[in-house]
């Protein structure tokens, strides 16, 4: 009889389990936590919600609605939109969609542990490449820097959020925002 881990494809075989990071951080939004717990009221809404619905059936959670909300909300196909169960979960689909066995993918790193344990899964020859303070790119006017970037200094951090606000008037004004993901 074959052992279990046979089974299992060779590209994943080696690979470490994957866990979120517990290293130290100024501001370790690597974790994708929030810093506080949600307020009690929202907590017992959300229960009630939960404690409401069918759970003999299988929620629908194709996200096609958000998907069609959010395409017309930036005026793009709804077809380029993907929406999922998290960043996880949409990583993984757009790895499996676009990776091929031997396919090189770069990684800055430090970064989310997950872009590179899940190309090296699906056999990519993965490349992680450093990240330092003084980036050119962290100066840039139009770059908003997403969570899973773990070498966020407490200056990039301020920059980030200040562009996220500005983005945030400039919706509320009907203008043009600095940055857009779509």
């Amino acid at each position: 009889m074959k052992p279990p881990e046979s089974f299992v494809r060779r590209t994943v075989r080696p690979l470490a389990a994957y866990g979120p990071p517990r290293d130290p951080a100024a501001v370790p939004l690597h974790l994708n936590e929030s810093p506080s717990d949600l307020p009690p009221d929202l907590k017992a809404e959300l229960a009630e919600r939960i404690a409401r619905s069918d759970w003999s059936k299988y929620p629908i959670a194709d996200g096609a609605r958000l998907a069609g909300e959010l395409a017309r909300a930036y005026g793009v196909d709804p077809a380029g939109v993907l929406v999922g169960n998290g960043s996880n979960e949409l990583l993984q689909l757009m790895l499996l969609a676009c990776i091929e066995p031997g396919d090189a993918v770069v990684v800055a790193a430090p970064s989310f542990s997950l872009y590179a344990l899940q190309a090296a899964a699906l056999g990519a020859r993965v490349t992680e490449v450093p990240l330092r303070a003084d980036n050119p790119v962290l100066k840039l006017e139009n770059v908003v820097l997403m969570p899973h970037c773990a070498w966020l200094t407490a200056e990039t951090l301020d920059r980030s959020l200040e562009v996220a606000v500005e983005n945030m008037r400039r919706l509320r004004d009907g203008g043009d925002l600095l940055f857009r993901v779509v």
